[in-house]
């Protein structure tokens, strides 16, 4: 584990103190500096999970989930998936007032 962290770095390998040299493919193709290859980075995307739970006075709403997924046939609330956190209504209520007791 050290060996790859101490001597065999992408940048500058330190070919002269490496014990393993002499098996070492990258250095007897003379390929130190282009191995290991850097994969490029996959572009993580943020997805949010806006879940809704409807009330009607002792009822709370629920679906069955049908999609042929690890979670097939389970309950949950009803869910939107977007690119942000949506707002609840008591946030923008909060809004609202905030901006009509700035426009006072």
């Amino acid at each position: 584990m050290e060996l790859g962290a101490l001597v065999c770095k992408p940048a500058n390998p330190e070919c002269a103190n490496c014990p393993v040299r002499t098996y070492c493919k990258a250095y007897e193709k003379k390929a130190q500096n282009s191995v290991p290859v850097k994969l490029k980075k996959l572009k993580i995307k943020n997805r949010f999970l806006n879940y809704f739970v409807f009330k009607d006075g002792k009822y709370i709403y629920i679906k069955q989930r049908t999609a042929k997924d690890i979670w097939q046939g389970l309950f949950d609330f009803p869910v939107v998936d977007a690119d942000h956190i949506l707002e609840t209504a008591s946030e923008q209520k909060r809004k609202r007032l905030n901006f009509l007791a700035l426009k006072k």
